[in-house]
């Protein structure tokens, strides 16, 4: 080291003068030389040098502290790596952060053990670093016990790797209660995007303590859409009260997930609240609150649900609310019926789909009514829903509308009469089989129903039959093939909507 200025680190290093380097290292007037001292002893790899590198790692600038962590990881002495694992609770969260890098290439059981403390640790970008480095090394978490494979992998659903972070919700979830604390650390971590995860896989663990969590973690304002959203997947009622508060949040993804989870807990006691909800501002919120409704398929939802058909009858909360009514059954008919006789054509063909859905007797004579409406789609809805319920009384009224002007009531008429199955009306719908195709279409569709349902006389059988090649051209279907169960949208596929 020269008398008169600063120490020339380059000559020092080209001539392994060690001693002159570690006196460097305490140079107090340019910080940049006790840099490139450090650097220069990790480069020379002297284990002389290990005691000064560990006392600039600890009391010196974070700069040359950083060159000391990674000139010990060069020199790898017992003492240098003892150095290093204690970096790793250092205050300065770089000099932390390279002391798990440089500890990554240094296979040793003592690193193995440290990186397995700091990966239960409270600093969740170290407690992902020390996974990667864990990885790195060619530990295997299937070799562990289940305590640190929970850690371990719990630590991976912070990493930006979305099939890292899959795999390890797979992995968690086999672990089951061995995960829980891991994952309920994250979940009240505060980070942006890991207590998520955690709520993802907490909620399939469906463990107690896992669903407590879940519950207290509905106050946090950062993870309660998430944690709402899991616990729908517990399948516990205690959830149930937690998730109906909810429902009054000002997050509006936290009430729309509530109300997802609500729906798949089916627990009656959300039936108030859920209706409430069908007032709400946001889509998605009164979507899944129709949906749970539909589910639940309570009378107490009636009303709610008949006062929103009114306001919304088109699109698809207008189509959701009437399946809506349809799911509760009996109570929904006479409310129903009430809006027939409205001036809204989308309100009353709602109301003749879920009145046709339901299938009950009661609707029979107001539906009928409404086959010489002036709307012609009022009157094909009216027609299929006669034809859904299965009503004899009905059949005079259809006959006229095969001929109907507008197809969608032709159609209509001649599905509902193969749907009532009465061989009264076979005459009128062989008359069809001459018409254009949609209407031969539904005709001989018609037709092959009433033939399959073996009501009918012979003379009628024989009249069917006379026609059978253009029937089953027609319908592509052979009229000797057995009947299968349809489900509504099977017989009438020809739902019209405005």
């Amino acid at each position: 080291m020269g008398l008169f200025g600063p120490p020339n680190i380059d000559k020092l290093q080209a001539k392994g003068d060690i001693q002159g380097l570690i006196l460097a290292l305490g140079y107090q007037k340019d910080v940049s030389i006790r840099q490139k001292a450090a650097r220069a002893l990790g480069e020379i790899g002297a284990a002389s040098a290990v005691p000064p590198l560990i006392a600039a790692l600890e009391q010196d600038k974070p700069s040359v502290a950083m060159e000391a962590v990674s000139s010990l990881a060069l020199i790898k002495t017992e003492t240098a790596v003892e150095a290093l694992i204690a970096a790793l609770q250092q205050n300065n969260p770089d000099i932390r952060s390279r002391a798990v890098r440089v500890l990554s290439g240094i296979k040793e059981q003592k690193v193995f053990d440290a990186f397995l403390l700091l990966i239960r640790g409270d600093q969740l970008y170290l407690r992902e670093s020390a996974a990667k480095a864990l990885s790195s090394l060619g530990w295997r978490p299937e070799d562990a016990d289940k305590d640190n494979r929970a850690w371990y992998w719990s630590s991976q659903l912070m990493t930006s790797n979305a099939k890292m972070r899959e795999k390890a919700g797979v992995e968690l979830g086999k672990l089951g209660s061995a995960a829980v604390d891991p994952l309920i650390g994250l979940l009240r971590s505060g980070e942006m995007f890991a207590p998520r995860h955690a709520a993802e896989v907490l909620g399939g663990i469906k463990q107690k303590r896992a669903v407590e969590a879940l519950i207290d973690a509905l106050d946090d304002e950062h993870v309660a859409h998430a944690a709402a959203e899991a616990l729908g997947r517990t399948g516990d009622k205690r959830a149930v009260e937690p998730l109906i508060r909810a429902l009054e949040s000002e997050n509006k993804y936290l009430r729309a997930n509530a109300a997802a989870s609500l729906r798949s807990l089916k627990d009656p006691r959300a039936v108030p609240a859920l209706a409430k909800l069908l007032k709400d501002e946001y889509k998605e919120a009164r979507n899944n609150a129709l949906f749970a409704l539909e589910d639940l398929k309570d009378p107490r939802a009636v009303n709610p649900l008949i006062a929103l058909l009114r306001k919304e009858s088109g699109g698809f909360t207008g189509e959701q609310t009437a399946r809506a009514l349809a799911a509760v059954g009996t109570e929904a008919v006479e409310p129903l019926i009430s809006l027939l006789t409205g001036k809204k054509a989308d309100l009353c063909i709602l109301a003749c789909r879920a009145l046709g859905w339901i299938k009950d007797q009661q609707a029979v004579e107001p539906l009928i009514a409404l086959l010489d409406d002036k709307h012609p789609l009022v009157r094909a809805a009216a027609a299929q829903s006669l034809g859904k319920i299965g009503a004899p009384e009905a059949l005079e009224a259809l006959l006229p509308l095969l001929e109907d002007p507008e197809e969608a009531v032709g159609i209509s008429a001649a599905e509902a009469l193969g749907g009532i199955q009465d061989r009264r009306a076979v005459p009128a719908l062989l008359g069809c089989l001459d018409s254009n195709e949609a209407r031969r279409r539904a005709a001989a569709g018609a037709l092959m129903n009433i033939y399959r349902a073996g009501q009918l006389a012979k003379t009628d059988k024989q009249a069917i039959l006379t026609h059978e090649h253009k029937i089953q051209t027609l319908s592509h279907t052979d009229l000797g093939a057995e009947c299968e169960q349809h489900s509504d949208h099977d017989y009438f596929h020809a739902d019209f909507s405005l």
